[in-house]
């Protein structure tokens, strides 16, 4: 309960540090929320088959843009939140080492710890290559802003 609830502070929170102005925020948030209705690409309702009837009837509207783009980070937020919900923070991987909260002695049982193994420098690896990788798009300098 509390990682969710973090989970959606953060969330929330993130809306209020990046938007222009409150109202824009609020708008956001009101959206996020669905008070404006909810959307989605031709492409989904092509695939759903008779759940897209059946979304059409509940007031889900269906336009012919962003189809795959929003496919790919469906699939990407589908993929990845088994891992913000279920991998251990940074405290219970370095439990083993100074400075960290003593999980041991608190009776929680960490799934995963680091070690100098040959394992962990190949995962380190591969996250950094995909980190690498994914910088091939130019991006706005969230800071600009202040």
């Amino acid at each position: 309960m509390g990682i969710t609830t973090t989970f959606l502070a953060v969330l929330v929170g993130w809306v209020f540090f990046r938007a222009q102005t409150l109202e824009g925020a609020l708008s956001i948030l009101r959206a996020m929320a669905g008070v404006n209705g909810v959307t989605l690409p031709d492409a989904i309702a092509l695939h759903a088959g008779g759940v897209a009837t059946w979304l059409a009837k509940l007031g889900v509207v269906f336009t012919p843009a962003g189809g795959h783009d929003f496919l790919m980070n469906f699939v990407w937020v589908a993929a990845l939140l088994p891992v913000v919900f279920l991998a251990p923070n940074t405290q219970q991987i370095m439990q083993r080492f100074q400075p960290a909260l003593n999980y041991r002695a608190a009776g929680n049982r960490v799934r995963l710890t680091w070690s100098a193994q040959r394992r962990w420098a190949i995962a380190m690896a591969f996250v950094l290559a995909c980190g690498l990788l994914s910088l091939t798009r130019p991006s706005e300098f969230l800071y600009f802003q202040f």
